[in-house]
């Protein structure tokens, strides 16, 4: 038996320190008596508790990050594969795809409720196998109900491209398709919420640098995901069509998503065994959380949405939230609006597919500056309005020049500043992400969390609606730009006045 005394004099504290003072069994428990003896050394050392001065791997989080790659990628295929897939099925009308992204955006923000309640009363282990394997099904039923509604609905002799009719098969079609979207929309944004919301800050160990590391890795997987996952399926439904005989047909749509459906299904073994290595290497992640009884087990939509949203206003951390929610209320993200208008403006086609990748790139480039910044900075808070002070800036130049310059040259201005803009927007990103992980308790992660994301949802919503009642022509869409404008200066206000409050 290998015997361990240690007596702590605290640096700077005046105070002497002996409660590691302790009997170890064997080797192991020495050197793991040791290891929390050099922690509070370093705590002491570095510029604050929670704060070190270095950054080091901890662990397998190469696993991590290749679990968070093979999800996020299949998720941003389908994603993209299923809109712009409607948009061929459908040449002459956006009601189908409109009607689509509405009662997913609906949906997707009632079932949140429901997931934060189930994911605060399970263990963190059988939370992400279930999302991956639930997943990964609802991917292939959609695929199988989108195969359905192109057989159903296809009424020419050589499979040639043409609008579907919507008839009693089709509707049924079209509802099953919508039913597993929602289920598979919300497993992905769960598996997300467990992931970077919960995992990273159990494997961080209160590291606040380290943290900020895990977190800025895992959002540029993100970004490199957004950016490659549409790419590799335009390429592969190029590539069909020309093997197809150089036209747009529904045989090639079928082998388009069926290779989305291969990835997601294929790669989830490989997601689990990656999950469980990391799983089995930090100790810390088979504590349970507490379970909550205040609606464990309901089932009633009023009372879920009720006590989520009741639980998540009295939180600290609401205004910080709800100022990011607001970001999401815009049509200057090189969304599908946006890149509609530009198309109206006479924008060059390259111009307005390259400014998705470029943005992509800027945005990679703000998680890399993100921790850069809060090294700098007095506190996370303050590294946050940094980066969403920037962020209002380089938007308010959009705005000058919607109200003072020609279609076109403002139509270019607004190009270059979203572009721009991703940088200090993804950079407030990652300091959100990490004012929720640190600041909501472990109790609360998956109820607040669940929330958070439901409230993206309903800003999303709300730009469609605000879009429906001013925007009727393409001229008039300088009005949503200037909404988005103004949503950009609520949500600098709201965080401002957080960061006031908790300073």
């Amino acid at each position: 038996k290998a015997t361990v005394s240690v007596l702590y004099w605290g640096k700077g504290r005046g105070v002497q320190m002996s409660g590691y003072e302790q009997i170890a069994d064997d080797e192991e428990n020495a050197n793991r008596i040791e290891e929390q003896v050099m922690e509070i050394e370093n705590d002491d050392e570095g510029e604050g508790a929670g704060k070190r001065t270095s950054v080091s791997k901890k662990g397998p989080v190469a696993g991590l990050f290749f679990a968070h790659f093979l999800g996020t990628f299949g998720d941003r295929m389908w994603q993209f594969a299923i809109p712009y897939l409607f948009s061929k099925l459908w040449k002459e009308s956006m009601e189908p795809i409109a009607v689509f992204c509405l009662l997913l955006y609906a949906s997707t923000f009632g079932g949140m409720f429901y997931l934060g309640q189930w994911m605060d009363r399970n263990d963190r282990i059988k939370v992400i196998r279930t999302t991956i394997v639930l997943e990964a099904w609802a991917v292939l039923s959609s695929v199988l109900f989108f195969w359905l509604l192109l057989e159903v609905g296809a009424h020419d002799i050589d499979g040639k491209n043409q609008d579907i009719e919507f008839n009693w098969q089709t509707c049924l079609s079209y509802a099953g398709l919508l039913t597993t979207a929602v289920l598979a929309e919300v497993m992905a944004r769960g598996g997300t919420i467990a992931m970077e919301k919960d995992w990273v800050v159990v494997i961080a160990e209160g590291d606040t640098m380290y943290q900020a590391h895990l977190n800025s890795w895992m959002r540029r997987i993100d970004l490199i995901c957004k950016l490659g996952g549409p790419f590799i399926f335009v390429l592969l439904d190029t590539i069909l069509c020309k093997q197809l005989g150089g036209e747009e047909n529904h045989v090639q749509f079928k082998y388009g998503v069926g290779v989305v459906a291969a990835w997601n299904v294929l790669s989830v073994p490989l997601e689990l065994r990656a999950v469980q290595a990391i799983y089995d290497s930090y100790p810390k992640l088979e504590e349970k959380k507490q379970k909550k009884e205040e609606v464990a087990g309901s089932i009633n939509p009023f009372t879920v949405i009720y006590c989520g949203a009741k639980e998540y206003w009295n939180h600290p951390v609401r205004w910080a939230s709800v100022a990011y929610c607001q970001l999401w209320f815009t049509v200057l993200d090189n969304g599908s609006l946006m890149t509609a208008y530009l198309v109206w403006a006479n924008v060059n086609d390259f111009v307005n597919v390259a400014s998705r990748g470029v943005g992509a790139l800027f945005g990679i480039v703000g998680t890399f500056a993100f921790p850069y910044i809060l090294a700098k900075s007095p506190s996370l808070e303050r590294a946050g309005t940094y980066s969403i002070s920037a962020f209002l800036v380089i938007i308010g130049v959009v705005g000058v020049s919607v109200g003072t310059c020609s279609v076109l040259t403002s139509a270019y201005i607004m190009v270059g500043g979203v572009v721009i803009s991703r940088a200090p927007l993804w950079s407030f990103d990652l300091a959100i992400q990490q004012i929720m992980q640190e600041r909501v308790e472990e109790e609360s992660r998956g109820v607040v969390n669940g929330v958070h994301g439901a409230l993206c949802q309903l800003e999303m919503m709300c730009v469609y609606i605000v879009a429906l009642i001013f925007a009727h022509s393409y001229d008039q869409y300088y009005i949503l730009a200037l909404i988005s404008i103004a949503s950009v200066g609520l949500a600098t206000f709201l965080f401002l006045y957080w960061e006031k409050r908790v300073i």
